[in-house]
This record gives C-alpha cells, structure tokens and sequence, in this order.
C-alpha cells in the first residue's frame, strides 16, 4: 500500500452585533471612531534577522526583532517584535501535520491562554476571517478570532503554510496590525529553504475552495513517477468554515493513490479528519486472488469488503486523461469506473464526463454517484475551476497555481 503521511480597554459587548459571518460583508462604517483607529494600526516596515536548524539543512528567515529560536518537541518557535502591543509567534513543523487542524488548534490555544493570563473566560468570541490560497507554490489557510474577556478586547490572527517537508505558521493576538501579520509570515514562508526533496513530482497543482466568494479551503495534487513508470498521486484539501459567527468546522483530508502508466489505479489510502476526529480511514488493493479489498473506517464507522477484481477503477491520471480525450474528439459524453471513496466506499462505480453544449470552452458536467460538479478543464485534461454540489450547498473552485504536465 501507498506510503503515509490582542488589547484595547473598553467594554465592547455592544459592539459584538457589528461583527458578522466572514462571507458576508463587515460595515465598518458602524464600528467606534477607536475601534475603526487600532484596526487601521500597522507597521510599514520590518528587519528580518535569518535563522539555520537541523544542522544548516533548513534555513529561515524571521521579520521583525526576533528574540533566540527554540526547540521543541516537533520543531522550532521563535517570538519576535513587529512594532505592536505583543509580539509575532512563529513556528517550524517538521512532523506531518494537517494545515486546518494545525490552524484551528493554534487559534485554541491563543484563546485558552488569553483566559489564564488574565484569570477570566473568554466573554465571547467571533470569527472575523477565514482565508486560503497559495505563496509561491505553498498552501496556506489563516483564521481570525475576535474575542471579548472583561473590558479587553484582541484579535487573534492565524497562518499555516504547507512548505516541502516542513510546515510553517505564524500567531499574533493584537487589534489591527493584519497587513504587517500578512506580510511578515509571506516572508517567512518565502525565505524558509529546505533539502530538495527526492521525489520531484512531474506534476503539482493547488486550488481553493470558496463558499460564497469566501476561499474556505485549500488543496493540492502532485504527481511523482518511479522507476517503473508508476504513479504515486497524493491529493489533500484543508478547509475552514464558519458555520455560525462563533463556530468554526474544520476538516483535513489526504489520499494517496498508485496509478499504472495506463491510468489505472494500484491501490490507495484515504483519510480523512473533521474538527480534529479522524472519520476516515481506508485503504483499497487487490488480494491474492486479484480482487479488491477495502478496509478501514468510513464516517467513524469500520468497513471491510471485497470487489470483484475484473471491474478496474481509473486512477486521477486516468480520470485527467479520460477528460482530454474526451475534448480532443466529437464525441458528447464519456464514461469510465471509479472507486467511490466520498460515497460509497464499498463500490467501484460507474462516472460519466459530459461535455456543455452551450460552452464555447472545455467545459463538463462529471457525475459521480450522487455527486455532481461541473467544471472547466485546460487542454491537458486537469480541472482549472467549477462547481462542486453537495445537497444544496454549492462549493467554487480554482486552480490558482500549477507547475508541469498530468502526462
């Protein structure tokens, strides 16, 4: 099987109704003349002093006046003076972690400290941002949490990037500052330099998902060809979405699959994490006898079948290559077998790839199960953006960033 892997004193309880879900507009317009002046403070300038860990092989770069970096269990933080009230917290992964989670969790974590530093709970709390797109090639997610504890109010800002074989990301709990935040974190994700990674994919993509013109998630896709020609393909999506002003959902999956040269599928393994709670678990391969096996957990619940092996599912390089071949000819519609791992697991099933009649591009509905999307596709047969709908909820995307070619 594939391999794995804040603080102005006023009381601010009235000013609570001002503050809405992040994917609707914010009229600042109503905010207090000194709440809208310490939103509005930044720093137009920052020094940056250049860090080595692991022994020289990583490299980083932290803006401001930061103080030593230090270890801990899973790699490196390092507070640092960016001109405001309290100071920029930057941190280094070298362990695996998932970019939600790791956001959502940090956002938790500056909450809960808040609440002991000053001996009070949390009065109450809003989500004032979410957002998600890419640094030169590096995904990243960041959240923005509101909050109120006695006559104090702060704004806690939060960045992750996913960077090659590290992760990177950045907090800072201050009223305003959001420019000087953003920037300082694109420089630490740009100036971090780590070994070359071995497996140089052929292949990467990365998209976002946006809910009502908010981007809400972030995914990837790379392709990596072995020595036999074989595909490794691993696919992840992170997201956060504000479901009420003061709830966040957030969710984290990762399938890494093997493909033939053909475009069929070896194997896979699929997980899948929701609010921190690990739903999805599964793997698919043949047995002795040639059939397939699916084993695991799908939605908290363990799962284990076999498949007739005579049906042979595509993998995404088959899939992409199903859908330039589709554009490359007259015909209307295509068809192809697929393993449904979002929705039934337990089946590989029939997919259909119709093109838009209407459409002067390469536009197609693609049909899977009960789930339908309608997207728009470049000449090599990658999806460049579309529609996702999900009962009755309907989920944007955009590939903002691609290298290479899905061969």
């Amino acid at each position: 099987m594939p391999d794995r892997r804040a603080t102005l004193l006023r009381p601010l309880f009235p000013l609570l109704a001002v503050f809405a879900l992040p994917a609707q507009a914010q009229d600042t317009d109503a905010w207090p003349d000194w709440l809208q002046e310490a939103m509005a403070r930044e720093t137009p300038a920052l020094d940056a002093t250049q860090f080595t860990v692991a022994d020289g092989a990583i490299q980083l770069t932290v803006p401001g006046e930061p103080g030593e970096l230090q270890a801990f269990d899973g790699g490196w933080f390092v507070t640092s003076d960016i001109g405001a009230t309290s100071p920029l917290v930057c941190m280094l992964y070298v362990d695996a972690t998932d970019l939600a989670t790791l956001v959502a969790s940090l956002g938790q974590a500056s909450l809960a400290t808040q609440e002991r530093k000053q001996d009070t709970p949390i009065a109450r709390k809003l989500i004032s941002s979410v957002d998600a797109g890419a640094i030169d090639g590096k995904p990243y997610v960041a959240l923005e949490w509101f909050y109120t504890i006695g006559e104090s109010a702060g704004l806690i800002k939060i960045r992750a990037a996913a960077n090659g074989p590290v992760m990177q990301a950045c907090t800072h709990d201050g009223v305003g500052y959001r420019e000087t935040f953003g920037r300082a974190f694109e420089t630490f994700v740009k100036s971090t330099r780590t070994p070359p990674d071995p497996e140089q994919p052929y292949y990467e993509e990365i998209l976002v998902q946006r809910l009502n013109d908010l981007d809400v998630g972030v995914g990837t896709l790379t392709f990596v060809r072995d020595a036999e020609g074989d595909s490794k393909i691993v696919r992840s999506i992170s997201s956060l979405i504000p479901v009420t002003p003061d709830t966040l959902n957030y969710s984290d999956a990762t399938t890494v699959s093997w493909s033939t040269p053909d475009g069929e599928l070896i194997n896979a393994y699929s997980a899948t994490t929701d609010n921190g709670e690990l739903l999805t678990d599964l793997e698919i391969g043949r047995d002795a006898d040639g059939d397939w096996v699916v084993a695991g957990t799908f939605q908290g619940k363990p799962i284990e079948t076999t498949i007739d092996g005579e049906v042979t599912p595509l993998s995404e390089l088959g899939q992409i290559r199903a859908a330039r071949e589709l554009f490359a000819g007259t015909a209307e519609t295509t068809a192809f077998m697929v393993w449904l791992d979002e929705a039934d697991p337990t089946r590989i099933g029939e997919a259909r790839l119709t093109r838009d009649p209407e459409a002067a591009g390469r536009r197609a509905r693609l049909e899977v199960g009960p789930l339908t999307m309608d997207f728009e596709f470049a000449v090599d047969g990658a999806v460049t953006g579309g529609t996702m709908q999900m009962g009755p909820v309907a989920i944007d995307v955009e590939r903002i960033w691609h290298r290479g070619t899905p061969e």
